[in-house]
């Protein structure tokens, strides 16, 4: 349940965050914003799915293998950085157009995951230390 409730408030977080995006650019840019609509909407179910997937894989190493959990933070935390990077070269590459607009749509949502995720581990670290010391 914990696991709904978190990816619901990410979800909620992408809804409005999309949609603030293309209105700063709409008043920066004009109509022209409205070019990065698809490549937001992309972003957000990247994000989306990165996110629920690490939170799937956390889970299962907290009860496999709860050592591996700060490697799993640092490994989870270089991939999204990379793929970041190739999302990026792959835009700039086919698409062309938009590359600043993008490339702020892109910082903007790696650093809003970034947060929540980190903010998700720091909870469930908490808990595991918390659960550890009752026993």
């Amino acid at each position: 349940m914990e696991i709904f409730r978190t990816l619901l408030v990410l979800a909620l977080t992408f809804f409005v965050l999309g949609p603030a995006l293309l209105l700063v650019e709409y008043y920066i840019q004009g109509p022209v914003a409205f070019g990065q609509l698809l490549p937001i909407s992309f972003l957000a179910m990247f994000f989306f799915a990165y996110s629920m997937a690490a939170i799937r894989i956390l889970k299962y190493l907290i009860q496999e293998q709860p050592k591996q959990i700060v490697g799993f933070y640092l490994i989870s935390k270089v991939f999204q950085l990379l793929l970041c990077v190739l999302i990026f070269i792959v835009y700039a590459i086919f698409v062309k157009t938009n590359l600043h607009a993008f490339a702020i749509n892109l910082l903007v949502f790696y650093i809003t995951t970034l947060i929540f995720m980190t903010i998700y581990n720091v909870r469930i670290e908490h808990k595991m230390k918390k659960n550890s010391c009752l026993d």
